[in-house]
């Protein structure tokens, strides 16, 4: 019975295996030391503080395109509210989205959200159709809408 032993005793060593020379590393000249004394080289200034900008887009760009006094004019009723609005182009549908939030002008107390029409409507502009969504746990309303704003928009 003949018995296989790959790693046999009596095998032959493998041939030596020839080693790659190893690679020099290259040294960068000296002279990249010497150009910034050279007499008459440009020279690197320190960085300006004008050459940053170290704000965040919170600082640049205010949350809101409208602050200011509007009527929430619902069937029957009307609101004088405090508005807060914003809005922005939406890249599906190509159509303005504004949104933003009503605080109660005055003492009383706004209506709940329903699915009946609204209108907002700021000082000096033509009235904007709106969505009363939800109620904030303060009171206020979150108002929503698509399409033309109750806002001049900046251009």
């Amino acid at each position: 019975m003949i018995v296989y032993e790959p790693f046999s005793p009596l095998a032959a060593p493998p041939p030596p295996v020839a080693r790659q020379p190893r690679a020099r590393r290259h040294r960068w000249p000296d002279r990249h030391r010497r150009l910034a004394l050279t007499p008459g080289a440009p020279r690197r200034g320190r960085p300006k503080p004008h050459h940053f900008d170290l704000t965040v887009a919170a600082d640049r760009h205010a949350d809101h395109d409208y602050l200011g006094p509007a009527v929430l004019d619902l069937p029957g009723a009307e609101y004088r509210v405090l508005a807060t609005l914003a809005g922005h182009t939406d890249p599906i549908d190509g159509r303005y989205h504004w949104y933003g939030r009503l605080d109660p002008a005055e003492a009383v107390a706004l209506p709940e959200p329903a699915r009946a029409s609204a209108f907002l409507v700021l000082p000096g502009r033509a009235p904007a159709a709106a969505s009363l969504t939800e109620r904030d746990p303060w009171g206020n309303l979150r108002v929503t809408g698509i399409g033309a704003p109750p806002f001049a928009l900046a251009t």
